[in-house]
């Protein structure tokens, strides 16, 4: 408990914008534009690019900012996106991949599956 409390301390006096001020607003930024537009989502190369960070440092910043990878929040948004869509379209599966970004309809429908529990289609017929 005593070790909690001294975390909790260390993040209220040291939150994690502190430590890099000059990059956590740009990459909030960046994480807003990803799950505004998951589908057109640049590479991660393209977006570390544009931070002028290398791919490594700014790997490294992205998981310490958010705790997860840019390259699961991209999946995730995406997989967000298809969801709304699931719910409130009647899109094909394979129209469905493409507009949430993937070139492959069987690497999204295993995508799906691996983060869901379920297929796209199964997710559509448990609504």
């Amino acid at each position: 408990m005593r070790l909690f409390l001294y975390a909790l301390l260390e993040e209220t006096e040291n939150p994690r914008d502190a430590m890099f001020p000059q990059y956590y607003r740009a990459f909030c930024e960046l994480r807003t534009r990803i799950y505004n537009s998951p589908a057109t989502t640049p590479a991660i190369g393209e977006l570390a690019d544009s931070l002028c960070l290398s791919l490594s440092y700014f790997q490294h910043l992205y998981k310490k900012f958010f705790h997860c990878s840019c390259g699961q929040d991209i999946i995730r948004a995406r997989l967000e996106l298809a969801k709304y869509h699931l719910q409130n379209s009647e899109s094909s599966i394979r129209e469905l991949s493409v507009f949430c970004g993937y070139n492959n309809e069987l690497h999204f429908m295993r995508q799906f599956k691996k983060f869901v529990g379920k297929t796209p289609s199964e997710y559509r017929e448990s609504l």
